[in-house]
């Protein structure tokens, strides 16, 4: 039986998206026993682009740089928490999307996503979550690059240090 050939998907650094292609890769590619690991370099470089492409642009393909490659590749993107903040934050975006924002005054219609959300929430009836005030910040990581992070401000503490 001859199955269509499968698109293999291309990653250019987008959170949201590495678990497709991870997936995909370790299924066709990285447990592919028929593949030199010369020819699975070859499918992460063609897979890869923008800033993913550059963590492993400057590796000489050879056997032994495949593993490091791909290494470096799933360190850098496989973060547990952050794509679980993001997938988050995507269903709570969805539930917000739901509701009309006409449904508020003039000028919560005119306000920024975040205000948005937080007014339709407390016009909505109580829930069992909390609100709480974050901000999207960039940390360097162990391999110097920057990585954004979402920090908690808590309103309760003496002070806040946030700085541009």
């Amino acid at each position: 039986m001859n199955l269509p050939n499968i698109a293999f998907p291309t990653f250019e650094g987008d959170t949201c998206s590495w678990l497709h292609l991870r997936d995909t890769f370790d299924a066709l590619i990285v447990n592919n026993t028929t593949l030199s690991n010369v020819q699975k370099f070859h499918y992460v470089i063609a897979s890869l682009e923008n800033e993913a492409k550059v963590l492993i642009n400057n590796l000489e393909m050879t056997n032994k740089n495949f593993l490091f490659a791909w290494q470096l590749v799933t360190q850098r993107y496989n973060n547990k928490r952050l794509i679980a903040m993001l997938r988050i934050d995507s269903q709570i975006q969805s539930i917000n999307d739901k509701g009309s924002p006409n449904n508020g005054p003039a000028h919560a219609r005119r306000s920024s996503t975040a205000e948005f959300n937080t007014y339709y929430s407390f016009k909505r009836k109580p829930r069992n979550h909390i609100l709480l005030a974050t901000a999207i910040v960039e940390v360097q990581n162990k391999f110097g690059q920057c990585v954004p992070c979402r920090a908690l401000l808590d309103s309760a503490s003496q002070s806040h240090f946030i700085t541009e």
